[in-house]
């Protein structure tokens, strides 16, 4: 009894370390302590990622599965940002969309630095009990679809339309070669 409240004790006070992120409370995540990172994509180091390596900034945009935030990676000493994907997933559980991730996340890990300019490259992701977290490239410019949004008549003027599909095509033909 003593080592398990030792041990309540030492992830209790990890748990406070941790920068607090959005989520939806359950009854399952409420009684869980934080648990080790263990999934890892693509890093630079043996040691895969966890949220003490990130400094978390402002909200970048919300969607039906989670959020993105900015975020400066510390880890490496450059301290680059990043967009720090964080899906919730009871959700994804929820949806049944967990393996259309994996499988995303699997395309990444295979074309990784092969890609385009135009797709947004993923540079890691690790996950905790409650959550997935994708490390992405930061990409100022936002969203194509809230630029689309925002023309009038919520269209592209022809050359730029022409413009995005021409990027679309490349990046896809590259994708297919490998």
């Amino acid at each position: 009894a003593y080592a398990q409240q030792q041990q309540q004790q030492k992830e209790q006070q990890q748990q406070q370390k941790q920068p607090k992120m959005t989520e939806t409370a359950t009854a399952e995540s409420a009684s869980a302590g934080p648990v080790p990172v263990t999934k890892r994509c693509e890093t630079d180091s043996n040691r895969p990622f966890s949220l003490q390596d990130f400094q978390i900034g402002r909200l970048l945009g919300k969607g039906k599965f989670g959020s993105v935030y900015l975020a400066r990676e510390l880890r490496s000493g450059t301290q680059k940002l990043v967009a720090l994907q964080v899906l919730n997933k009871a959700q994804l559980s929820k949806f049944g969309v967990a393996h259309q991730l994996r499988n995303e996340v699997e395309i990444h890990y295979r074309i990784g630095k092969q890609l385009s300019k135009n797709v947004v490259r993923l540079y890691a992701c690790f996950k905790d009990e409650k959550r997935v977290y994708l490390v992405l490239k930061y990409c100022p410019g936002g969203e194509v679809y809230k630029k689309l949004k925002q023309q009038p008549n919520k269209r592209f003027e022809e050359p730029r339309a022409a413009q995005l599909v021409a990027q679309l095509m490349g990046a896809l033909r590259r994708m297919h070669k490998k």
